[in-house]
C-alpha cells in the first residue's frame, strides 16, 4: 500500500509541475501574438536560433519574460511599425542583451543564397 501511495504522490507532483510549466510558457509566449522581442530581433537582423546560440536558452527566456512585463509596449510597436522613419528606438528592457549579441558579431543572419 505504501508503494501505491508513493506512486500516486509522484504522479500528482509531476502533473502539478507540468501544469505550472505550461502556464508559465503560455504567459511568456502568447499564442495570440508574436512577442515583441522576436519582432525586434528580426528587425535587427537576428533570428531566434542565432540569438539563442549567442546567449543561451536561459538568457532568451529571461529576455522574453522582461519583454512580456515591459510597460512601454506601445512605443515598441510604434517603432516597429515606422522602421526607418523613427529617429531612435524606444528604451528597451533588453537593450543590453541585444547590444551584447550585436557586438559579439553573432547577430547577422547568413545571406540568402
Amino acid at each position: 500500500m505504501d508503494a501505491l501511495a508513493a506512486t500516486g504522490l509522484i504522479v500528482a507532483v509531476v502533473l502539478l509541475a507540468a501544469v505550472a510549466v505550461h502556464s508559465l510558457w503560455r504567459y511568456v509566449v502568447d499564442d495570440q501574438q508574436q512577442l515583441l522581442l522576436f519582432r525586434v530581433i528580426e528587425r535587427r537582423g537576428m533570428s531566434r536560433k542565432r540569438l539563442e546560440a549567442a546567449v543561451g536558452p536561459h538568457a532568451v527566456a529571461e529576455a522574453a519574460r522582461r519583454c512580456k512585463q515591459c510597460r512601454d509596449k506601445e512605443a515598441c510597436r510604434a517603432w516597429l511599425e515606422c522602421w526607418g522613419t523613427a529617429t531612435r528606438a524606444p528604451e528597451c528592457v533588453n537593450a543590453a542583451l541585444l547590444d551584447r549579441v550585436r557586438d559579439s558579431g553573432a547577430r547577422v543572419n547568413p545571406p540568402a543564397a
